[in-house]
């Protein structure tokens, strides 16, 4: 979310990809900016609630060879669609980041999910190599910075 744009000019749409279903939500406030991970957190003005699921995020760290899938925009709809094609974690890299396998080119903060569908980090940057090697930021560096607000 680039910084300019403040909360009123911020829309969310939750969208339920099994029942083909999209819900828009305003933003109420922008709680929190890492500029350390670009990390933005947002409170919107209703609750989603857990009609539309939900995923935990993992505190732990995760191992080098853990099985993930990520989630990404869908450049035709601009709905988020889960990738069900397995890529797997690498371990960390000497800046903590969580390096990865996963083809997330271009989806800046796709979340990555593990096996037991829970966020173990979120995409923070890629390289244009082969085989595809990625970063994420680990949901273990993630959790401290919201832990407050959840």
């Amino acid at each position: 979310v680039p910084a300019f744009l403040t909360p009123g000019r911020i829309r969310i749409y939750f969208n339920n990809i099994k029942d083909k279903n999209e819900e828009l939500y305003r933003v109420d406030e922008v709680v929190l900016r890492s500029g350390t991970h670009k990390l933005v957190l947002l409170r919107l003005k209703k609750s989603p609630g857990k009609k539309l699921g939900y995923l935990k995020l993992k505190s732990q760290m995760i191992s080098s060879g853990d099985i993930l899938s990520y989630i990404e925009n869908d450049s035709d709809s601009f709905l988020l669609q889960y990738m069900s094609e397995p890529c797997e974690a690498y371990g960390y890299a000497g800046d903590g980041l969580l390096a990865h396998n996963c083809d997330t080119t271009l989806t800046q903060g796709a979340p990555l999910i593990n096996e037991e569908n829970e966020v173990v980090g979120m995409q923070y940057g890629f390289y244009f190599s082969s085989p595809v090697l990625n970063n994420a930021v680990s949901s273990s560096d993630i959790e401290p910075l919201i832990r407050s607000f959840l």
